[in-house]
């Protein structure tokens, strides 16, 4: 745990939580969130997007999600100016420009600037694949390996050269086939 973390949880006294859900064991500190959880057992979406009908069951998701359509981004990059719709994922773009790397494997020395990347690193530890092709029964670490995967099972070949049409499933393949069209122009 990171030191700020560690210090924040110390800060922090335990919360009232008198509003008991009777589908499960989780407990609310108010009658409005207790209310707000009984939509997840309920799977009721009472909030609608006018423009593409996806449905939210908080009104602040579906606010969120209206961004998408405007193309509205508030959230700026100070040392860039990239622009993000929330607020997290600045944060986690501001890591990009620091040389910190808080999160650290207690396996190896190896340390990231984001827990899922550290959390996707463990994998490599206990050995774990959990992504599996439906089609052939071979399994993956990440999910983007495995829809790579599923183009060969497609025949999708999506990497096209420019110069002579050659086409390839991933795009280290196509950059490489390129070097032989530099080589040839010599």
């Amino acid at each position: 745990m990171l030191k700020s973390q560690h210090y924040r949880n110390l800060k922090k006294a335990p919360r009232r939580r008198p509003y008991c859900c009777d589908a499960c064991p989780k407990q609310f500190e108010t009658p409005s969130k207790l209310a707000r959880h009984y939509l997840t057992h309920t799977g009721q979406k009472p909030f609608t997007c006018p423009d593409c009908s996806k449905t939210f069951r908080q009104l602040v998701h579906l606010e969120r999600h209206l961004m998408i359509h405007t193309g509205q981004k508030p959230f700026t990059c100070a040392l860039c100016g990239k622009a993000f719709r929330q607020k997290t994922h600045l944060k986690i773009h501001q890591l990009t420009h620091s040389h910190e790397r808080p999160y650290q494997c207690n396996q190896c020395e190896k340390s990231f600037k984001m827990p899922s990347k550290l959390r996707r690193h463990y994998l490599i530890h206990t050995g774990q694949k959990p992504f599996t092709c439906a089609e052939c029964g071979k399994t993956f670490r990440q999910s983007s390996h495995l829809e790579r995967h599923y183009l060969m099972h497609a025949g999708q070949k999506p990497f096209e050269c420019t110069e002579c049409g050659k086409s390839f499933r991933q795009d280290p393949h196509l950059k490489r086939h390129m070097l032989t069209h530099i080589r040839i122009k010599k």
